[in-house]
């Protein structure tokens, strides 16, 4: 009989903590904030997507010839989060978690990518940069290429 009440004993421990261990919170699924898109002919957007219950955010960029005028090569690269203190206005950040350098080649219609998911903290604010490029198709002549921005987005929003 000794081996049997060992048994249960386990048995019954193991219920027990198993019902001791909380649940995880609910989590939300991301969303987005920051978005800017500038642009007509080659349009170019940034934007965040924010995890609010695992506190993070990743970054995405896109860069889009006219579909109704497929005129352009386009390719977007050196995307990255930064991050900025509110009280110290101008003193930005670079995550360097984040940093994805993106370099796959032209494309002729769309180019994207997204940096890696990082934690999101107070006090901070957050946004997303990338570097876009854009030529005439079928050739080497590089028409525009600048660095871009989204718009800045609160931690307040991921925490």
């Amino acid at each position: 009989m000794k081996p049997r009440r060992t048994v249960l004993t386990v048995a019954a421990a193991s219920l027990f903590a198993i019902a001791a261990v909380p649940a995880s919170p609910a989590t939300a699924d991301p969303v987005e904030a920051g978005r800017n898109c500038t642009g007509t002919e080659v349009k170019k957007c940034l934007w965040l997507h924010v995890d609010p219950g695992n506190g993070r955010l990743r970054g995405y960029a896109e860069v889009r010839d006219d579909a109704g005028n497929p005129d352009y090569e386009v390719a977007v690269n050196e995307i990255y989060i930064e991050r900025e203190i509110p009280e110290m206005l101008g003193s930005r950040q670079l995550i360097a978690a984040s940093y994805w350098h993106d370099h796959d080649g032209w494309d002729g219609l769309i180019d994207s990518g997204a940096t890696a998911l990082v934690n999101c903290n107070l006090p901070y604010r957050y946004r997303v940069t990338a570097q876009m490029h854009w030529r005439n198709a079928g050739s080497n002549e590089l028409v525009g290429e600048d660095e871009y921005i989204s718009r800045w987005v609160d931690a307040g929003r991921c925490v």
